[in-house]
């Protein structure tokens, strides 16, 4: 294990007892329908998507998540199904359609 992973381990621990993570929680269950969330690099923001499926906060509902570029989208993909989440690329099936 390296020391990133432990950054991971304690990142990801602490988002069961984060307030603002409590709040993302208490606002998708409340019905609300969008949410904004910044100030969160890297890794972190797939994570944090996790949590919130994990929770099931998200309910049965589809999240769309936007990204600017090709990378970050791949990137963003490959680390929520590292966080075991079930996500799809809508961009790369989106060019499979014919215009």
């Amino acid at each position: 294990m390296t020391a990133s992973d432990n950054a991971h381990l304690l990142l990801a621990s602490e988002l069961e007892s984060s307030s603002q993570v409590d709040g993302l929680i208490t606002l998708l269950r409340g019905g609300q329908q969008k949410i904004s969330v910044g100030g969160l690099w890297g890794s972190s923001q797939a994570l944090v998507l996790a949590h919130l499926a994990e929770k099931k906060a998200l309910g049965d509902a589809p999240c769309l998540v936007v990204l600017a570029t090709d990378g970050e989208a791949s990137g963003f993909l490959q680390d929520l199904k590292a966080f075991g989440v079930d996500a799809e690329d809508l961009c790369r099936e989106a060019q499979r359609i014919p215009q």
